[in-house]
């Protein structure tokens, strides 16, 4: 009779095993976004108006940090508005400006607007401040929502929210706000534990086991001869 303990899913084990570490030959470690700091899922108390202030709102990033993912702002704006993001550092120097991207309204009233594109694939370092800075609006009206005093420090992710300022025009004074945060969330990718080493020991362990099993029954086959 012939036996079958040498069988993995109805292969026998070594060829498992070798389907197996071949397969986690294109198997890569997936990514996922970590949230630094975002506060958009609160209900927004106020808003300010960008028609000709700059606005920035101060945040820390949590010790693992990198290039954006996403970066979006709670704004208050009629449709077809548009305006510049600018990232600086927290200290708010305008040496250390960097355009980010560009929003434009897709509707009138309160929205979630994501800019267009990250103009520049800037790095963000982990523990460290920024200020994301919403210029005044190059069209239309924009204006930045903020939350209650309350819901400060109402928000997700293991970042820290600071102060938030305005300028005219971007300085260089910046007055300090005394209301609640502005409301944004920003993410960065981080990778996660790659896959590719499980398969791997699990496709040797396959193979190993079908060897011993095929030992073991030659070796009964031997002694019952």
């Amino acid at each position: 009779m012939k036996k079958n303990s040498g069988m993995f899913f109805g292969l026998p084990c070594w060829k498992a095993g070798a389907v197996l570490v071949v397969l986690c030959a294109f198997t890569t470690g997936s990514r996922a976004d970590v949230i630094q700091v975002d506060n958009t899922a609160n209900t927004p108390q106020s808003f300010d108006d960008a028609t000709f202030d700059w606005y920035a709102q101060v945040f820390t990033t949590t010790t693992s940090a990198g290039n954006f993912s996403s970066l979006t702002l709670e704004l208050n704006a009629t449709v077809g508005s548009t305006a510049f993001i600018d990232l600086y550092s927290s200290d708010l120097t305008t040496v250390d400006q960097l355009h980010l991207g560009i929003v434009t309204a897709s509707s009138t009233g309160d929205q979630q607007i994501t800019p267009v594109t990250i103009l520049n694939n800037y790095s963000l370092a982990p523990n460290t401040s920024y200020a994301i800075v919403l210029e005044s609006t190059t069209s239309g009206s924009i204006a930045w929502d903020f939350n209650s005093l309350d819901n400060n420090n109402v928000f997700e992710g293991n970042g820290s929210l600071g102060g938030n300022y305005n300028s005219y025009q971007g300085g260089p004074e910046w007055d300090p706000n005394y209301h609640g945060s502005y409301e944004l969330g920003i993410t960065t990718p981080v990778p996660e534990v790659p896959t590719t080493g499980a398969v791997m020991g699990f496709g040797a362990l396959a193979i190993a086991l079908g060897h011993t099993l095929r030992r073991k029954l030659r070796s009964a086959v031997f002694r019952n001869a």
